[in-house]
Protein backbone atom coordinates (compact mmCIF):
# COMPACT_ATOMS: atom_id res chain seq x y z
CA UNK A 1 0.00 0.00 0.00
CA UNK A 2 0.82 3.47 -1.10
CA UNK A 3 0.01 4.71 2.71
CA UNK A 4 2.46 2.34 4.54
CA UNK A 5 6.36 1.74 4.69
CA UNK A 6 6.18 -2.29 4.06
CA UNK A 7 8.65 -3.69 6.08
CA UNK A 8 9.82 -7.64 5.75
CA UNK A 9 11.79 -9.49 8.11
CA UNK A 10 12.86 -13.12 6.31
CA UNK A 11 15.38 -16.11 6.36
CA UNK A 12 17.65 -16.17 3.28
CA UNK A 13 18.82 -19.70 2.00
CA UNK A 14 21.36 -21.05 0.08
CA UNK A 15 24.00 -19.97 1.35
CA UNK A 16 23.21 -16.22 0.89
CA UNK A 17 25.36 -13.40 2.24
CA UNK A 18 22.83 -10.56 1.20
CA UNK A 19 21.49 -8.64 4.14
CA UNK A 20 18.33 -6.91 2.77
CA UNK A 21 17.18 -4.60 -0.14
CA UNK A 22 14.97 -2.22 -1.23
CA UNK A 23 12.85 -0.86 -3.81
CA UNK A 24 13.08 2.50 -5.10
CA UNK A 25 10.41 4.53 -5.69
CA UNK A 26 9.02 4.02 -8.55
CA UNK A 27 8.53 0.14 -8.53
CA UNK A 28 5.60 -2.35 -8.61
CA UNK A 29 3.18 -1.98 -5.56
CA UNK A 30 3.29 -5.74 -5.18
CA UNK A 31 6.58 -5.40 -3.80
CA UNK A 32 7.47 -2.11 -2.69
CA UNK A 33 9.03 -1.83 0.73
CA UNK A 34 12.28 -3.02 2.79
CA UNK A 35 13.12 -6.91 3.48
CA UNK A 36 15.97 -7.51 5.76
CA UNK A 37 17.35 -11.19 6.73
CA UNK A 38 15.78 -11.75 9.94
CA UNK A 39 19.56 -12.13 11.48
CA UNK A 40 19.90 -8.47 11.19
CA UNK A 41 16.49 -7.36 11.99
CA UNK A 42 15.95 -5.49 15.42
CA UNK A 43 19.11 -3.50 17.45
CA UNK A 44 21.07 -4.69 20.22
CA UNK A 45 20.21 -1.55 21.73
CA UNK A 46 17.04 -3.09 22.75
CA UNK A 47 17.76 -4.78 26.27
CA UNK A 48 15.70 -7.62 25.01
CA UNK A 49 17.06 -8.49 21.80
CA UNK A 50 20.55 -10.37 21.05
CA UNK A 51 22.01 -9.92 17.65
CA UNK A 52 25.24 -11.52 16.74
CA UNK A 53 28.32 -10.20 14.01
CA UNK A 54 28.53 -6.87 12.89
CA UNK A 55 25.46 -5.85 11.43
CA UNK A 56 23.98 -5.55 14.91
CA UNK A 57 22.44 -2.23 15.64
CA UNK A 58 19.68 -2.27 13.27
CA UNK A 59 21.76 -0.60 10.36
CA UNK A 60 20.78 -2.66 7.79
CA UNK A 61 17.04 -1.13 8.16
CA UNK A 62 18.22 2.77 8.06
CA UNK A 63 20.34 1.42 4.67
CA UNK A 64 17.82 -0.07 2.81
CA UNK A 65 15.29 2.35 4.19
CA UNK A 66 18.26 4.87 2.56
CA UNK A 67 16.79 2.99 -0.35
CA UNK A 68 13.50 2.83 -0.27
CA UNK A 69 13.61 6.78 -0.28
CA UNK A 70 15.53 7.20 -3.27
CA UNK A 71 19.58 6.87 -1.89
CA UNK A 72 22.07 4.95 -4.15
CA UNK A 73 25.15 4.02 -2.39
CA UNK A 74 27.98 6.58 -2.48
CA UNK A 75 29.97 4.76 -5.25
CA UNK A 76 26.80 5.32 -7.04
CA UNK A 77 26.57 1.24 -7.90
CA UNK A 78 29.18 1.75 -10.07
CA UNK A 79 31.05 -1.51 -8.58
CA UNK A 80 29.76 -4.52 -9.08
CA UNK A 81 32.21 -7.58 -9.16
CA UNK A 82 33.94 -7.76 -5.68
CA UNK A 83 37.25 -6.83 -6.33
CA UNK A 84 38.17 -4.24 -3.93
CA UNK A 85 40.91 -3.34 -6.23
CA UNK A 86 38.95 -2.45 -8.97
CA UNK A 87 37.81 0.78 -7.68
CA UNK A 88 35.62 2.94 -10.30
CA UNK A 89 34.85 7.02 -10.14
CA UNK A 90 33.39 7.32 -13.14
CA UNK A 91 29.81 7.28 -11.74
CA UNK A 92 28.39 9.06 -8.41
CA UNK A 93 25.34 8.57 -6.26
CA UNK A 94 24.27 12.49 -7.51
CA UNK A 95 24.14 13.88 -3.76
CA UNK A 96 26.86 16.74 -3.96
CA UNK A 97 28.30 16.46 -0.03
CA UNK A 98 28.85 13.09 -0.47
CA UNK A 99 32.89 11.97 -0.76
CA UNK A 100 32.95 10.44 -4.61
CA UNK A 101 33.87 6.97 -3.45
CA UNK A 102 35.30 4.06 -5.98
CA UNK A 103 33.83 1.48 -4.63
CA UNK A 104 31.66 0.20 -0.51
CA UNK A 105 33.60 0.01 2.57
CA UNK A 106 33.96 -2.92 4.91
CA UNK A 107 34.37 -2.74 8.38
CA UNK A 108 35.38 0.05 10.41
CA UNK A 109 38.56 1.31 9.29
CA UNK A 110 40.94 3.31 11.45
CA UNK A 111 42.64 4.71 8.38
CA UNK A 112 40.21 6.45 5.94
CA UNK A 113 40.32 5.51 2.63
CA UNK A 114 40.57 7.69 -0.39
CA UNK A 115 39.53 5.42 -3.31
CA UNK A 116 39.30 8.32 -5.31
CA UNK A 117 42.61 10.19 -5.35
CA UNK A 118 42.08 14.37 -5.57
CA UNK A 119 39.12 14.11 -3.49
CA UNK A 120 38.03 13.85 -0.10
CA UNK A 121 38.27 11.00 1.66
CA UNK A 122 35.36 8.07 1.47
CA UNK A 123 32.68 8.72 4.06
CA UNK A 124 32.55 5.81 6.18
CA UNK A 125 29.96 6.60 8.47
CA UNK A 126 27.65 7.41 5.78
CA UNK A 127 24.57 4.75 6.22
CA UNK A 128 24.65 4.21 1.77
CA UNK A 129 28.26 2.35 2.78
CA UNK A 130 28.64 -0.91 3.58
CA UNK A 131 30.65 -0.43 6.46
CA UNK A 132 29.46 -2.00 10.08
CA UNK A 133 26.65 -1.58 12.27
CA UNK A 134 28.91 0.70 14.73
CA UNK A 135 30.65 2.74 12.52
CA UNK A 136 27.60 4.16 10.65
CA UNK A 137 26.27 7.64 12.25
CA UNK A 138 25.28 9.88 9.25
CA UNK A 139 23.46 11.30 6.25
CA UNK A 140 24.28 14.36 4.59
CA UNK A 141 22.54 17.53 4.39
CA UNK A 142 22.34 16.58 1.08
CA UNK A 143 20.68 13.41 1.21
CA UNK A 144 18.24 14.50 3.65
CA UNK A 145 17.36 16.97 1.16
CA UNK A 146 17.06 14.25 -1.33
CA UNK A 147 14.78 11.86 0.54
CA UNK A 148 12.53 15.52 1.32
CA UNK A 149 12.16 15.61 -2.31
CA UNK A 150 10.97 11.95 -2.74
CA UNK A 151 8.40 12.21 0.26
CA UNK A 152 6.98 15.35 -1.63
CA UNK A 153 6.62 13.97 -5.25
CA UNK A 154 6.51 9.89 -5.89
CA UNK A 155 6.07 8.66 -2.13
CA UNK A 156 3.68 11.91 -1.75
CA UNK A 157 1.29 9.79 -0.28
CA UNK A 158 3.30 8.13 2.27
CA UNK A 159 4.69 11.25 4.03
CA UNK A 160 0.26 12.30 4.06
CA UNK A 161 -0.69 8.75 5.18
CA UNK A 162 -3.02 8.90 8.42
CA UNK A 163 -3.05 4.79 9.29
CA UNK A 164 -0.86 5.53 12.39
CA UNK A 165 -2.80 8.17 14.09
CA UNK A 166 -4.57 7.44 16.71
CA UNK A 167 -8.30 6.11 16.52
CA UNK A 168 -10.80 9.06 18.04
CA UNK A 169 -14.34 9.71 18.55
CA UNK A 170 -15.44 6.93 20.50
CA UNK A 171 -14.75 6.36 24.55
CA UNK A 172 -14.49 2.68 24.79
CA UNK A 173 -12.33 1.26 22.55
CA UNK A 174 -9.89 -1.59 22.88
CA UNK A 175 -7.79 -4.05 20.07
CA UNK A 176 -6.65 -7.48 20.97
CA UNK A 177 -3.72 -9.30 19.45
CA UNK A 178 -1.88 -12.73 20.09
CA UNK A 179 1.63 -11.99 21.00
CA UNK A 180 2.56 -15.90 20.97
CA UNK A 181 1.35 -19.20 21.86
CA UNK A 182 4.20 -21.33 24.07
CA UNK A 183 3.64 -24.88 23.89
CA UNK A 184 5.88 -26.03 26.44
CA UNK A 185 7.62 -29.45 25.39
CA UNK A 186 5.26 -32.85 25.18
CA UNK A 187 2.33 -31.20 26.39
CA UNK A 188 -1.00 -30.56 25.41
CA UNK A 189 -0.78 -27.27 26.97
CA UNK A 190 -1.31 -24.06 25.35
CA UNK A 191 -0.31 -20.81 27.20
CA UNK A 192 -1.49 -17.62 25.59
CA UNK A 193 -0.21 -14.01 25.39
CA UNK A 194 -2.24 -11.23 24.23
CA UNK A 195 -1.57 -7.67 24.10
CA UNK A 196 -4.45 -5.41 24.60
CA UNK A 197 -4.86 -1.74 23.70
CA UNK A 198 -6.80 1.16 24.28
CA UNK A 199 -7.63 3.32 21.51
CA UNK A 200 -10.64 4.87 23.38
CA UNK A 201 -10.33 8.79 24.21
CA UNK A 202 -10.57 8.04 28.11
CA UNK A 203 -9.07 5.75 30.69
CA UNK A 204 -9.40 2.07 30.55
CA UNK A 205 -9.90 0.51 33.82
CA UNK A 206 -11.34 -2.78 32.85
CA UNK A 207 -12.39 -5.59 29.60
CA UNK A 208 -13.64 -8.74 29.04
CA UNK A 209 -11.81 -11.01 26.71
CA UNK A 210 -13.47 -14.18 25.11
CA UNK A 211 -11.00 -16.87 23.36
CA UNK A 212 -11.42 -20.05 22.24
CA UNK A 213 -9.80 -23.06 20.61
CA UNK A 214 -10.98 -23.97 17.09
CA UNK A 215 -14.25 -21.76 17.79
CA UNK A 216 -15.25 -24.70 20.72
CA UNK A 217 -16.40 -23.28 23.73
CA UNK A 218 -15.49 -20.20 24.58
CA UNK A 219 -13.57 -18.83 28.00
CA UNK A 220 -13.60 -15.59 29.31
CA UNK A 221 -10.50 -13.36 31.09
CA UNK A 222 -11.63 -10.15 33.13
CA UNK A 223 -8.85 -7.95 32.89
CA UNK A 224 -8.87 -4.77 34.75
CA UNK A 225 -6.37 -1.99 35.27
CA UNK A 226 -5.22 1.44 34.01
CA UNK A 227 -4.86 2.08 29.95
CA UNK A 228 -4.60 6.07 28.77
CA UNK A 229 -5.45 6.33 24.95
CA UNK A 230 -2.61 4.35 23.00
CA UNK A 231 -1.01 2.06 25.78
CA UNK A 232 -1.18 -0.93 26.13
CA UNK A 233 -0.39 -4.44 28.15
CA UNK A 234 0.49 -8.11 27.67
CA UNK A 235 -1.63 -10.51 29.25
CA UNK A 236 -0.79 -13.77 30.18
CA UNK A 237 -4.33 -15.78 30.14
CA UNK A 238 -4.97 -19.19 31.79
CA UNK A 239 -3.36 -22.61 30.32
CA UNK A 240 -5.60 -24.00 27.67
CA UNK A 241 -5.25 -27.80 27.04
CA UNK A 242 -5.43 -28.91 23.44
CA UNK A 243 -4.62 -31.72 21.55
CA UNK A 244 -2.38 -33.08 18.95
CA UNK A 245 -2.64 -31.85 15.37
CA UNK A 246 -2.97 -28.09 14.28
CA UNK A 247 -5.06 -25.85 15.83
CA UNK A 248 -6.74 -22.12 15.93
CA UNK A 249 -6.47 -19.84 18.68
CA UNK A 250 -9.26 -17.03 18.98
CA UNK A 251 -9.45 -14.01 20.66
CA UNK A 252 -11.89 -10.89 20.72
CA UNK A 253 -12.69 -7.87 22.97
CA UNK A 254 -16.29 -8.30 24.65
CA UNK A 255 -16.78 -5.52 27.15
CA UNK A 256 -15.04 -2.35 27.84
CA UNK A 257 -15.37 -0.63 31.16
CA UNK A 258 -18.52 -2.33 31.96
CA UNK A 259 -20.19 -1.54 28.95
CA UNK A 260 -19.93 -2.45 24.65
CA UNK A 261 -16.72 -2.00 22.55
CA UNK A 262 -17.88 0.92 20.44
CA UNK A 263 -15.58 -0.34 17.24
CA UNK A 264 -15.43 -3.27 16.41
CA UNK A 265 -13.12 -3.59 13.83
CA UNK A 266 -10.12 -4.38 16.05
CA UNK A 267 -11.79 -6.52 18.34
CA UNK A 268 -10.65 -10.16 17.18
CA UNK A 269 -7.29 -11.84 16.36
CA UNK A 270 -6.15 -15.49 15.85
CA UNK A 271 -3.32 -17.45 15.44
CA UNK A 272 -2.44 -20.82 14.81
CA UNK A 273 -0.49 -23.13 16.43
CA UNK A 274 0.64 -27.02 16.32
CA UNK A 275 1.11 -29.55 18.96
CA UNK A 276 2.93 -32.46 17.94
CA UNK A 277 1.71 -35.96 18.31
CA UNK A 278 2.73 -38.68 20.89
CA UNK A 279 4.41 -41.75 19.86
CA UNK A 280 4.01 -44.38 23.13
CA UNK A 281 3.75 -47.14 21.42
CA UNK A 282 7.25 -46.87 19.91
CA UNK A 283 10.51 -48.61 21.92
CA UNK A 284 13.10 -47.05 19.78
CA UNK A 285 13.55 -44.06 18.09
CA UNK A 286 15.99 -43.94 14.64
CA UNK A 287 18.01 -40.87 13.23
CA UNK A 288 19.44 -41.31 10.05
CA UNK A 289 21.30 -37.99 9.47
CA UNK A 290 23.43 -37.29 6.16
CA UNK A 291 26.06 -34.71 6.74
CA UNK A 292 27.00 -31.74 4.11
CA UNK A 293 30.42 -30.95 2.84
CA UNK A 294 31.89 -30.51 6.04
CA UNK A 295 30.82 -32.86 8.45
CA UNK A 296 33.36 -31.88 11.36
CA UNK A 297 30.61 -28.53 11.70
CA UNK A 298 28.32 -31.07 13.38
CA UNK A 299 27.54 -32.22 16.27
CA UNK A 300 24.17 -33.70 17.78
CA UNK A 301 22.73 -35.11 21.50
CA UNK A 302 19.52 -37.25 22.44
CA UNK A 303 18.35 -36.46 26.21
CA UNK A 304 15.72 -37.60 27.89
CA UNK A 305 12.86 -35.56 29.81
CA UNK A 306 15.25 -35.14 33.07
CA UNK A 307 17.99 -33.67 30.87
CA UNK A 308 20.19 -36.76 30.92
CA UNK A 309 22.30 -37.13 28.26
CA UNK A 310 21.91 -40.41 26.34
CA UNK A 311 23.50 -40.46 22.71
CA UNK A 312 25.51 -37.77 21.28
CA UNK A 313 28.41 -37.57 18.25
CA UNK A 314 30.58 -35.38 16.59
CA UNK A 315 32.35 -35.73 12.82
CA UNK A 316 36.04 -34.69 12.76
CA UNK A 317 37.42 -36.77 9.82
CA UNK A 318 37.11 -34.93 6.46
CA UNK A 319 36.05 -39.05 5.40
CA UNK A 320 32.49 -38.11 6.92
CA UNK A 321 31.92 -35.23 4.76
CA UNK A 322 28.37 -35.46 2.69
CA UNK A 323 28.32 -39.54 4.77
CA UNK A 324 25.15 -41.04 5.98
CA UNK A 325 25.11 -41.72 9.59
CA UNK A 326 22.09 -44.50 11.28
CA UNK A 327 21.51 -44.43 14.75
CA UNK A 328 18.97 -45.77 16.89
CA UNK A 329 17.79 -44.45 21.07
CA UNK A 330 15.69 -47.63 22.94
CA UNK A 331 13.22 -45.32 24.73
CA UNK A 332 10.56 -45.58 27.42
CA UNK A 333 6.92 -44.65 27.44
CA UNK A 334 5.52 -41.23 28.99
CA UNK A 335 9.00 -39.33 28.75
CA UNK A 336 9.81 -36.17 26.99
CA UNK A 337 13.31 -36.38 25.02
CA UNK A 338 14.96 -34.06 22.75
CA UNK A 339 16.87 -34.01 19.86
CA UNK A 340 19.25 -31.07 19.26
CA UNK A 341 21.35 -31.33 16.41
CA UNK A 342 23.92 -27.80 15.97
CA UNK A 343 26.36 -26.89 13.30
CA UNK A 344 29.15 -24.42 14.31
CA UNK A 345 29.53 -22.29 11.24
CA UNK A 346 25.75 -21.12 11.59
CA UNK A 347 24.83 -22.45 8.10
CA UNK A 348 22.83 -25.87 9.27
CA UNK A 349 23.76 -28.82 6.99
CA UNK A 350 21.54 -27.72 4.42
CA UNK A 351 21.82 -26.10 1.70
CA UNK A 352 24.45 -24.34 1.01
CA UNK A 353 27.36 -26.63 1.03
CA UNK A 354 25.80 -30.27 0.57
CA UNK A 355 22.36 -31.15 0.81
CA UNK A 356 22.18 -32.63 4.33
CA UNK A 357 19.02 -33.34 5.99
CA UNK A 358 17.93 -35.52 9.49
CA UNK A 359 14.88 -37.83 9.82
CA UNK A 360 13.72 -39.26 13.38
CA UNK A 361 11.39 -41.70 13.06
CA UNK A 362 9.58 -44.84 15.58
CA UNK A 363 10.15 -48.27 15.47
CA UNK A 364 7.61 -48.63 12.58
CA UNK A 365 9.17 -45.94 10.62
CA UNK A 366 6.69 -43.35 11.33
CA UNK A 367 8.16 -39.85 10.46
CA UNK A 368 8.53 -37.64 13.72
CA UNK A 369 10.45 -34.97 12.13
CA UNK A 370 12.76 -33.82 9.06
CA UNK A 371 14.89 -30.91 9.00
CA UNK A 372 18.32 -29.55 7.68
CA UNK A 373 18.12 -25.64 6.92
CA UNK A 374 18.79 -24.26 10.04
CA UNK A 375 21.55 -21.68 11.39
CA UNK A 376 23.27 -22.59 14.37
CA UNK A 377 20.92 -25.27 15.88
CA UNK A 378 17.62 -26.81 16.27
CA UNK A 379 16.03 -29.22 18.81
CA UNK A 380 13.30 -31.76 18.14
CA UNK A 381 10.98 -32.50 21.07
CA UNK A 382 9.40 -36.03 21.05
CA UNK A 383 6.90 -37.30 23.39
CA UNK A 384 6.18 -40.98 24.08
CA UNK A 385 3.63 -40.30 26.28
CA UNK A 386 0.45 -43.33 25.82
CA UNK A 387 -2.33 -40.85 25.21
CA UNK A 388 -5.37 -43.23 25.85
CA UNK A 389 -8.28 -40.83 26.00
CA UNK A 390 -7.48 -40.18 22.72
CA UNK A 391 -7.61 -43.43 20.37
CA UNK A 392 -11.18 -42.19 18.94
CA UNK A 393 -9.60 -40.00 16.96
CA UNK A 394 -6.05 -40.95 16.04
CA UNK A 395 -5.00 -41.55 12.34
CA UNK A 396 -7.39 -39.34 10.72
CA UNK A 397 -10.48 -41.46 12.19
CA UNK A 398 -12.90 -38.69 12.13
CA UNK A 399 -13.08 -36.63 8.67
CA UNK A 400 -15.40 -33.98 7.34
CA UNK A 401 -16.77 -33.31 3.51
CA UNK A 402 -17.10 -31.38 1.10
CA UNK A 403 -14.67 -28.33 2.39
CA UNK A 404 -15.70 -25.81 1.73
CA UNK A 405 -19.84 -26.97 1.48
CA UNK A 406 -22.86 -25.19 0.73
CA UNK A 407 -25.76 -27.10 1.64
CA UNK A 408 -24.50 -30.47 3.47
CA UNK A 409 -21.37 -31.17 5.81
CA UNK A 410 -20.61 -35.12 5.75
CA UNK A 411 -18.86 -36.42 8.76
CA UNK A 412 -16.73 -39.95 7.86
CA UNK A 413 -15.73 -42.40 10.61
CA UNK A 414 -12.99 -44.92 9.71
CA UNK A 415 -13.92 -48.41 9.38
CA UNK A 416 -13.18 -49.49 13.10
CA UNK A 417 -15.29 -46.54 14.55
CA UNK A 418 -18.80 -46.40 15.63
CA UNK A 419 -21.09 -43.29 16.10
CA UNK A 420 -19.84 -40.30 17.85
CA UNK A 421 -21.63 -39.40 20.45
CA UNK A 422 -23.10 -35.71 19.08
CA UNK A 423 -21.43 -32.23 17.95
CA UNK A 424 -21.88 -28.86 18.06
CA UNK A 425 -20.51 -26.31 15.69
CA UNK A 426 -19.28 -22.51 15.97
CA UNK A 427 -18.61 -19.40 14.89
CA UNK A 428 -15.11 -17.79 14.97
CA UNK A 429 -16.36 -15.58 17.90
CA UNK A 430 -16.49 -19.26 19.42
CA UNK A 431 -21.11 -19.14 19.23
CA UNK A 432 -22.41 -21.70 19.36
CA UNK A 433 -25.05 -21.82 15.85
CA UNK A 434 -25.93 -25.57 15.40
CA UNK A 435 -25.83 -28.79 17.53
CA UNK A 436 -27.04 -32.61 17.61
CA UNK A 437 -26.96 -35.80 18.96
CA UNK A 438 -25.85 -38.10 16.65
CA UNK A 439 -27.94 -41.62 17.55
CA UNK A 440 -27.90 -42.85 13.45
CA UNK A 441 -25.78 -42.79 10.43
CA UNK A 442 -28.10 -40.81 8.77
CA UNK A 443 -27.52 -38.02 11.74
CA UNK A 444 -23.95 -37.80 10.05
CA UNK A 445 -25.36 -36.04 7.01
CA UNK A 446 -25.86 -32.23 8.36
CA UNK A 447 -27.79 -29.96 6.69
CA UNK A 448 -25.80 -26.31 6.89
CA UNK A 449 -27.72 -24.53 4.10
CA UNK A 450 -29.28 -21.93 6.86
CA UNK A 451 -26.16 -21.15 8.17
CA UNK A 452 -24.96 -17.90 6.71
CA UNK A 453 -21.55 -17.87 4.76
CA UNK A 454 -18.00 -17.66 6.52
CA UNK A 455 -15.46 -20.34 8.35
CA UNK A 456 -16.83 -22.51 11.04
CA UNK A 457 -15.75 -25.26 13.23
CA UNK A 458 -17.64 -28.63 14.26
CA UNK A 459 -16.74 -30.43 17.62
CA UNK A 460 -17.22 -34.08 17.19
CA UNK A 461 -17.63 -35.38 20.45
CA UNK A 462 -17.29 -39.03 21.83
CA UNK A 463 -17.69 -39.33 25.84
CA UNK A 464 -14.77 -37.60 27.48
CA UNK A 465 -12.94 -37.27 23.83
CA UNK A 466 -13.94 -34.49 21.46
CA UNK A 467 -11.95 -32.88 18.12
CA UNK A 468 -12.78 -29.72 16.40
CA UNK A 469 -12.32 -29.31 12.68
CA UNK A 470 -12.46 -26.22 10.57
CA UNK A 471 -15.09 -25.64 7.66
CA UNK A 472 -16.61 -23.38 5.41
CA UNK A 473 -19.74 -22.78 4.10
CA UNK A 474 -20.23 -20.85 0.78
Amino acid sequence: SSLYLNMWSVKFTGGSNLLGYAQLPGGPASTDGVVVDCKYFGSNDDPNVTLGGAYNLGRTMTHEVGHFLGLLHTWGDSWSDGDPDDASCNADDGINDTPNSGRPNEGCPTTIPDTCPGGDDDMIENYMDYSDDDCFNTFTAGQKAKIQGILAESRASLATSTKCNLASGVNNDASAKVVYLDNPNCTLNVIPAVRVTNWGDITMTSASLSYNVDGGSPLVYNWSGSLTKGSSEVINLPTVISTAGNHIFNISVTNVNGGADQRACNDNDASNFSIENSYGSTAKVLLTLVLDDFASETTWEFRDGSNTLIASASYTSPVDNNKTKNEEFTVNTNECYTFTISDSANDGICCAYGTGSYTLKTDDMTIIATGGDFTSSETVAISTAVLSDETFFVNDAIRIYPNPTNTTLNIKLSNHNDLPDGYKIYNLLGQLVKQDKIDHTSQLKIDVSNMSDGMFFIRIFKENQSISIPFIKN
